[in-house]
């Protein structure tokens, strides 16, 4: 969890850097440098982010130091303005939160669905996690699933808490940062609008209540059960049946035992399509379970992790005959089953009451010890119960909207039939505590079965009332059957629309057909969105990292889971603007595509996509929408060689398809800015910048399609350092080794998004260029609108760098940091290679931005790194509640700067204030030789999404 201000060791090297030694935490390969002066140093200990250059240290193959610029804040695995460079020649690794990734979370309300049907606020869970099995949906192979927790965390909201609510009254609370669910994919909060389609789980569940340590099955009872069976060598069996039971951890049982929960579903289901007995000629005592094969094949997972061998399933061909007071009935049809040859499973399920032999052949009741357990643990019964015997949510013939009242029903000899009427009236009595009622209990006349013996068929008939209806399906619902439990989803999510949506509903076989369409079809349901709003926020928010690949849990029924900057000058002075600057403003704001989830004005097919993310800015050449100039004056010219689009989801190609050429959200910009000063004559003279010069700055990256990229990533790599042997102080650390199939896949994946990022700028420059022509009345070729440099900030990238004496070709991450190569590199450009790679530091839309040209100090202790901008020190929740009553526009207007935004939120979230002073983390790269100052820029005009 991220504390609220850092403890560990500081120490001191110069006025610009200090280090947190190796010897800090067992484990360390490396010290952690963090480059700041006094001030700024006081603002990085208000959060955990040293923290986090300490556990980028434990990193296999990590060259000189954990590094960290002045800009420094908290993020995921590295902090943001954290750089590591690893040799893959020393078992160097790959990690995708060195490269860029959100943090995201929910408010400490949130219901987290649990495995076993049970919810647990996620504020709760700081140890609970631990252990913590999740429900979660495997998408790639369209099922329900869960999965273990890899950390739990909380911190102070960096972004703007959202309220979303959906047309049929569902709700949660999270960052706008936090992805959801949608046709598209992931997609943030804050990108979604309402009338948008997002994924829900109408499952609820039962909420937790801890059991006790009573105990419910001892090594007595175990032995007292096989002691009545009498065949075969009875005490030897017991012996050997009390070992394994002994050594599976189910002896003694209790209601706290990790186990009980699965007992409880074996129990239900045994009750219904199960049974126990002993072999006549040897006692071994055989469980078996009839069923579908995906049903079975449930029950089997859950034996395995008990420690008990199943059977594989079996099929055959059946004949059956059914007699009625109506008619016969003779009919065929393929049978699934398997067994469990385990006389200690038999004997341990009738001691929890399951009956040994034909079931309606004898007296039996409820499970009694039921009484005293918790809830969510009858739940577990019942549902697997109602999975074998309980009706499928059905309408009535005739009646497309309207619900069928539910029954269960059980056969039971005459004789017998009154243990049969206890059975049901004590289920009825259970459904009573979790708000479901019933009509009445009834019994057909008697008939005879197939061996002449009057036979009774009960029946338990629930109420067909929506409330009732709802407190079923949505808190008990169906286990082992996913059929059923994927009707009643849509039977939970149908009947609360029809409460809320005043508008004609379809039938419901209607409404399934286009509710489910391309979802797990046993638990999630497509819901249109009503309404999102900000809501005032006070506390921590949480997340959690998860084990399962498709990187997703529950949260009160939700199923919820690149960048750099360029800058353009030109030849027009701000003498020349200023009385046009409200103009071009509107006019940049009409024309670029900004704000979250837009589309843009290129509109690529997926061929097309995909030659763009192999291509890079080339790609855009031929087409007129790139020039020479532009390429070369662009880090690595644009394009990444060995990026693979084959390497990236269909959901991450999809998402890239109408978002290249769009600013995006949050602090991406464009900004109009004028020459405020010059500190180096040469290289701005290199760069053809003068001072009052009109330049234009872009701040985008790889919006929806990167994010994508990154998100399978983590969810692919998340189980490789244990694979290879790697220990990690921090699960969000996921790495893998360069050279593994895991490190390669992703390196080919995060090129061709850094593909993508460029084109991306290239295309919001082209529509500022278009933009200025308009407004001036001149080409913007006449207007000199000159590229002066491209520069990632959130890339891993293959250089060269001298480590203690040695040339090695080194994976360096920059996470929010930027490339900073010294005069004549061979990397730099022609233009440039005198004074230096360009730096592009954006400052805030108030006080300023700055250039700045790369250092031999770069080299010599950053691997060719400094800053990438100012830095937060207030989060966006903060700074909303900070501008309560203020008009942000008119600040800035005072100060000269004419602002245009989506929406007066996302001024408020950038508010000068909200950020480090840029010239105090300039200051420091400066005096640390790692970049030199060129120019300061002041904004005039600012468009943000």
């Amino acid at each position: 969890m991220a504390k609220d201000t850092y403890r560990g060791p500081l120490e001191q090297v110069d006025a610009c850097c200090w280090r947190i030694p190796r010897s800090y935490k067992q484990g360390m390969r490396v010290d952690g440098l963090i480059f700041a002066n006094d001030t700024l140093m006081q603002q990085v200990k208000k959060d955990q982010a040293p923290e986090q250059v300490a556990n980028v240290a434990f990193l296999p193959g990590i060259q000189m130091a954990s590094l960290a610029m002045p800009d420094i804040h908290w993020g995921y695995g590295f902090p943001i303005g954290g750089v590591a460079a690893t040799d893959p020649e020393e078992g160097g690794v790959i990690s995708p939160g060195g490269v860029g990734y959100d943090i995201n979370c929910l408010t400490g309300d949130a219901e987290v669905l649990h495995a076993n049907g049970y919810t647990r606020r996620i504020d709760e869970m700081a140890e609970a996690w631990k252990t913590a099995n999740l429900t979660c949906f495997d998408l790639a192979r369209g099922r329900h699933a869960s999965t273990e927790v890899d950390r739990w965390f909380g911190q102070a909201p960096r972004a703007q808490v959202l309220r979303l609510v959906t047309e049929a009254g569902d709700e949660v609370q999270a960052t706008a940062d936090h992805p959801f669910w949608t046709p598209a994919g992931m997609v943030k909060l804050g990108e979604l609008r309402p009338g948008d389609t997002v994924a829900v789980a109408p499952f609820r569940g039962i909420a937790y209540e801890p059991p006790t340590e009573d105990v419910l099955v001892t090594r007595e009872d175990v032995a007292a059960s096989l002691s009545a069976v009498g065949k075969g060598d009875r005490a030897s069996a017991t012996t050997q049946a009390l070992h394994h039971l002994e050594s599976l951890g189910l002896l003694p049982l209790r209601y706290s035992s990790p186990a009980l929960p699965a007992l409880c579903k074996v129990l239900g289901f045994v009750f219904g399509d199960g049974s126990l007995h002993f072999r006549q000629r040897t006692g071994k005592g055989v469980v078996s379970f009839t069923g579908h094969k995906a049903d079975l094949e449930l029950i089997r997972a859950d034996l395995r992790a008990l420690g008990i061998k199943p059977s594989r399933v079996f099929a055959r061909q059946r004949q059956h005959a059914i007699r009625t007071g109506y008619a016969d009935y003779a009919f065929s049809r393929t049978e699934e089953s398997f067994k469990v040859g385990s006389t200690a499973l038999v004997a341990l399920l009738a001691c929890l009451g399951a009956p040994v032999g034909k079931k309606p052949c004898q007296d039996y009741d409820a499970p009694a010890w039921l009484d005293r357990a918790p809830l969510w643990q009858k739940r577990l019964f019942l549902a697997a119960l109602f999975g074998a015997e309980l009706t499928t949510p059905a309408t009535i013939t005739g009646h497309g909207t309207l619900f069928g009242a539910p029954t269960l029903s059980m056969n039971r000899r005459l004789a017998h039939a009154e243990s049969g009427r206890r059975f049901l009236t004590k289920v009825s009595t259970w459904l009573a505590g979790f708000g479901i009622a019933t009509q009445n209990l009834l019994a057909d006349e008697a008939q005879p079965d197939k061996h002449g013996e009057p036979t009774q068929r009960l029946r338990l008939v629930l109420s067909s009332r929506a409330e009732s209806l709802l407190n079923l399906w949505r808190r008990v619902g169906y286990e082992y059957n996913r059929k059923r439990r994927g009707l009643a989803a849509l039977a939970v999510q149908y009947l609360a629309r029809k409460e809320k949506v005043l508008a004609e509903l379809p039938t419901f076989a209607e409404y399934c057909a286009t509710a489910r369409k391309g979802l797990p079809r046993d638990g999630m349901v497509w819901e249109q969105i009503a309404c999102i709003e900000p809501v005032a926020h006070s506390g921590p928010v949480y997340d959690f990292t998860v084990r399962h690949e498709a990187h997703n849990f529950v949260a009160n029924g939700f199923v919820v889971s690149n960048c750099g900057v360029r800058l353009v000058r030109s030849n027009l002075f701000y003498r020349e603007v200023k009385h046009h600057l409200r103009t071009l403003v509107d006019e940049l704001f009409r024309t670029v595509p900004t704000g979250v989830g837009r589309s843009g004005h290129y509109h690529f097919d997926r061929k097309e996509m995909v030659r763009l993310l192999g291509e890079g800015s080339p790609f855009l050449l031929g087409r007129g929408l790139a020039t020479l100039g532009d390429i070369e004056n662009t880090e690595a010219g644009g394009v990444l060689d060995g990026a693979d689009p084959a390497m990236l989801s269909e959901q991450a190609i999809k998402r890239g398809l109408d978002q290249c050429g769009t600013l995006g959200s949050g602090n991406h910009f464009l900004e109009v800015q004028v020459v405020e000063h010059v500190f180096d004559e040469d290289a701005a003279g290199v760069m053809g910048l003068e001072k009052d010069m009109v330049c234009v700055m872009i701040h985008s990256g790889s919006r929806g399609l990167g994010y994508q990229v990154c998100d399978d990533a983590l969810g692919s790599l998340r189980k490789a350092p244990q694979k290879y042997g790697i220990e990690l102080p921090d699960r969000q650390l996921a790495c893998a080794p360069v050279q593994s199939p895991e490190g390669q896949r992703y390196i080919a994946a995060m090129r061709a998004a850094a593909n993508f990022a460029w084109c991306n700028r290239q295309l919001l420059m082209h529509q500022a260029r278009e933009v200025f022509a308009r407004v001036f009345g001149r080409k913007w070729q006449e207007m000199q609108m000159n590229l002066v440099y491209d520069v990632c900030h959130n890339i891993a990238k293959f250089e060269e760098h001298t480590v203690e004496g040695k040339l090695k070709k080194v994976w360096v991450h920059r996470k929010g940091a930027t490339r900073a190569f010294p005069p004549g590199h061979p990397e730099v450009p022609a233009l440039y290679r005198k004074v230096g790679q360009p730096v592009i530091i954006p400052g805030d839309m108030g006080r300023a931005s700055w250039v700045l040209v790369g250092q031999p100090g770069s080299m010599e202790r950053t691997f060719g790194t400094t800053c990438h901008g100012a830095g937060r020190v207030m989060s966006r929740t903060a700074a909303v509640a900070h501008s309560a009553g203020r008009r942000i526009d008119k600040e800035l207007e005072a100060r000269g700067v004419i602002a245009r935004c989506q929406s007066r939120k996302g001024l408020a979230e950038e508010q000068p204030s909200a950020y480090k002073n840029v010239d105090d983390v300039v200051e420091v790269v400066d005096g640390a030789g790692l970049s030199k100052r060129v120019a300061r820029m002041r904004p005039i005009g600012v468009i943000k999404g």
